[in-house]
């Protein structure tokens, strides 16, 4: 059963009916200023890809036409740099947060024939991620204890504190940790061991990312949760949509450029001085006859990694590998009448729209976004490995 119906949702907003957004910077509404600062050209770009997710939006009535400049007292409040920033989106006076960021940019911009106006952009905790960098051994023992160990960092403390910008960390342990109930502390010191980790010319950012990429796992923020789990590990229906879903375009492709039937990843195990391999197949459904399974076979990507030093190594990576490529299969691109629970990293199921075209997707980014004639859109892009319910590979 899916999480959310479209039709208890289509209730539940009176029939999409009345758009509304709201943006909160450190806790102060922009619909509700004083100064009648106005927002517009708001935009929501979320991904549970390695990117960062982020949020755009103008303010209007920050320009002086007598005196020709900006009158940036009347919108500082809202586009400070390092400021916190909420998005509510909904309908009538039901609203749902759907980004939680950091500002990192403002422009100000005067251009012909339009009114001058301030675009503020904000991005998730993977910004302030990017902007450090470490040459240091850790002393987690593990991949998952590492991820931890960077988000104990007083700066991420900080962030858990007063400015809410991290609410919850979601972290999975990694095939390296040890049983449950053997907890993961990092050893007391630092001491180079078979099993110590280190940071090399690397950012946070790009620490989380190599170790994501290492064991096939994923790592992106939803609100103020940050996620680090295994990839598609929440394997529930999130909401099924049909033809009767209000919808302004719709794509749905299949394309078996690049698709392999086989994987290999090679390695060798410096310690016993041989070669490790692993290697896996791919059984998914390709058509409805047998053309692509014909297409492929034979096909096989073989990736040879000095880093991998043991057969279970190679199986991450071949994971990994795998996935991606099945993963470039089938495509969806999806654009609706806004609903904000609709998040990436989660499965939708389309339903109704004929055996070809029907099918279950893995939402990999999901933009909220109001138009200029006020209509709040949601476009959802996704990435199925097969077809549902065909026979074929």
């Amino acid at each position: 059963m899916a999480a959310f119906s479209y039709s208890s949702l289509q209730s539940e907003y009176d029939n999409f009916n009345y758009p509304v957004a709201d943006v909160e910077v450190n806790g102060a509404s922009i619909v509700g200023d004083k100064n009648r600062v106005r927002m517009a050209n708001l935009v929501v770009d979320l991904t549970c890809g390695f990117e960062a997710s982020q949020a755009s939006f103008s303010l209007y009535n920050a320009y002086d036409p007598t005196g020709t400049q900006f009158v940036f007292s009347r919108v500082k409040k809202y586009c400070t740099i390092g400021s916190l920033v909420k998005v509510y989106a909904g309908y009538g006076t039901t609203v749902r947060e759907v980004f939680r960021g950091i500002i990192c940019r403002t422009d100000f911009f005067i251009e012909e024939d339009d009114i001058p106006y301030v675009q503020v952009t904000a991005m998730d905790v993977k910004a302030i991620m990017m902007a450090n960098r470490y040459h240091k051994q850790l002393l987690a023992s593990t991949y998952s204890g590492a991820v931890k160990e960077i988000f104990g960092q007083m700066v991420y403390q900080n962030l858990q504190g007063l400015d809410n910008l991290i609410t919850d960390l979601n972290v999975f342990p990694t095939p390296d940790a040890p049983p449950v109930d053997i907890p993961d502390t990092g050893a007391a010191n630092p001491v180079d061991t078979p099993n110590s980790i280190e940071m090399v010319g690397e950012s946070d950012y790009e620490f989380v990312v190599r170790a994501a990429k290492k064991f096939n796992y994923e790592f992106f923020a939803t609100g103020g949760q940050v996620n680090f789990r295994p990839a598609k590990n929440v394997s529930a229906t999130l909401i099924e949509l049909n033809n009767e879903v209000r919808f302004k375009s719709l794509n749905v492709s299949y394309d078996i450029t690049g698709i392999v039937n086989k994987v290999e990843v090679r390695g060798v195990d410096v310690g016993k001085g041989k070669a490790v391999s692993f290697s896996k197949r791919n059984r998914n459904k390709l058509s409805q006859g047998m053309l692509a399974k014909m297409l492929v076979a034979g096909s096989e990507f073989v990736y040879t990694d000095p880093t991998v030093s043991s057969v279970l190594d190679a199986k991450n990576r071949v994971d990994y590998l795998m996935e991606n490529i099945s993963y470039r299969f089938g495509y969806l691109e999806f654009e609706i009448y806004g609903i904000p629970e609709i998040v990436p990293g989660r499965f939708i199921a389309l339903d109704d729209f004929g055996d070809a075209v029907s099918n279950d997707f893995y939402v990999t980014n999901v933009q909220h976004r109001f138009n200029r004639d006020g209509e709040f859109l949601t476009k959802i892009t996704g990435r199925a490995q097969g077809m549902r319910n065909l026979l074929g590979l």
